[in-house]
């Protein structure tokens, strides 16, 4: 999920992690950050559960259709938003990650869900979560947390099928997990960034995700605030792989990294991620050559949505994608305070992006926040997937606009 500022910050609160880590920001927590929502620690070490009868389509699974209410995916109850999409190369098949809300806004538990479909994006089939929200008990918690209700949060997952890695590890999910405290100030924030990591899963196939054990990827300055932090968060799910602030300088006031975006391009895998700073929300670009991960550079600044419109305060929420040409594209969610406000279209090159190429769907008014897009040549059906925000239930929505960007 991205931004919204209706008692929540979906995808980013920072006022909690900027006091804990001591910094004075020119922005509130809401403004620095896009709105995410929450999702949750794996109840089952990762092991699926389903929420509706799961086989193929053709052996008597239940599907779910396309429609244009924006309520056409399983969920935990409040709706279904930032997907993430990738086709199986060896059977046309595609496959989607998402996020499914328990709860209202802001508030509720939120899981990884993944589905599949063999018709275009016009059915999905297969519901199963791959990472479960599951609340935190008080010996669990972090110190001088104790005493609040707490939950882990799994979202904005990012899945992409890795032609350059080993045949074992081709089918990848990125999401960002973080630590959610009911601590009843509104000074603090309920999403403390500090105790957080971008994870990540990798396997022979997309089903087998849910299976394979979940790696502390990469990890940003909030990770880092104190030794007992570092100390807690190594305990859930090992060292981080990468520490970020060691692939670059430039990087190392980035307190938490989000809303990733991957495609395998040239030989690696090109990563997008949202860095949230004092200085705002902006997009930076990362390759992933074997073990090595490297900075390419930031492409899009604060200082680059303003240009766009002054009213523009950042950018987040890439989407990754090879278009029928072969060349690589990313949809992006412009960000105005607290909201994101549809969908751009970017080329790539380099480190760097062209663009914007198009306005793939406007803001719509009639929503508290749209946008957040994911495609695929696969969604030949569907077309692009694009995501609003309600503040009737089921607040979560996603559409198919019926073409590619």
């Amino acid at each position: 999920m991205v931004v919204l500022g209706v008692a929540w910050s979906m995808r980013w609160r920072l006022v909690g992690l900027l006091g804990a880590l001591a910094v004075s920001c020119g922005n509130d927590d809401s403004s620095a950050a896009g709105a995410v929502a929450d999702a949750g620690v794996d109840a089952d070490a990762g092991g699926q559960q389903d929420a509706t009868p799961d086989a193929d389509a053709d052996a008597g699974e239940v599907c779910t259709s396309l429609n244009d209410t924006g309520v056409w995916l399983p969920d935990d109850g409040n709706g279904a938003f930032d997907p993430s999409v990738a086709t199986d190369p060896a059977t046309g098949r595609v496959w989607m990650s998402y996020s499914s809300v328990d709860g209202l806004v802001g508030e509720g538990r939120v899981s990884t869900w993944l589905v599949h479909s063999d018709d275009g994006g016009a059915t999905w089939c297969g519901a199963a979560r791959i990472n479960a929200a599951e609340d935190v008990s008080a010996p669990d918690r972090p110190p001088g947390l104790e005493g609040f209700p707490s939950h882990w949060s799994h979202e904005v997952s990012a899945l992409v099928f890795d032609s350059s890695a080993p045949t074992s590890e081709r089918w990848k999910l990125f999401w960002h997990r973080y630590l959610h405290v009911n601590d009843a100030d509104p000074n603090t924030g309920d999403r403390r960034f500090e105790y957080g990591w971008l994870a990540m899963r990798a396997a022979a196939s997309a089903e087998a995700l849910s299976q394979a054990p979940e790696q502390v990827f990469l990890a940003a300055g909030g990770y880092f605030a104190s030794s007992s932090t570092q100390a807690y968060n190594a305990g859930i799910a090992g060292a981080p792989l990468h520490r970020l602030s060691d692939v670059s300088a430039e990087v190392a006031d980035c307190i938490a990294v989000t809303e990733p975006a991957a495609v395998a391009l040239d030989g690696s895998l090109r990563i997008w991620l949202g860095c949230a700073s004092t200085g705002g929300l902006r997009i930076i670009s990362l390759q992933l050559s074997g073990s090595n991960l490297s900075y390419l550079g930031t492409p899009l600044t604060p200082t680059d949505a303003k240009a766009l419109n002054p009213a523009l305060t950042g950018f987040n929420a890439a989407d990754a994608y090879i278009d029928a040409q072969g060349e690589p594209r990313l949809l992006i969610s412009p960000v105005a305070g607290e909201s994101y406000k549809g969908c751009l279209l970017y080329g790539v090159s380099g480190g760097s992006l062209t663009g914007p190429l198009a306005v793939v769907k406007e803001h719509t008014e009639s929503s508290l926040l749209s946008g957040v897009c994911a495609y695929d040549p696969g969604l030949t059906a569907s077309g692009t997937l694009f995501g609003e925000i309600h503040a009737d239930t089921p607040q979560f929505r996603l559409f198919g606009l019926g073409s590619a960007p």
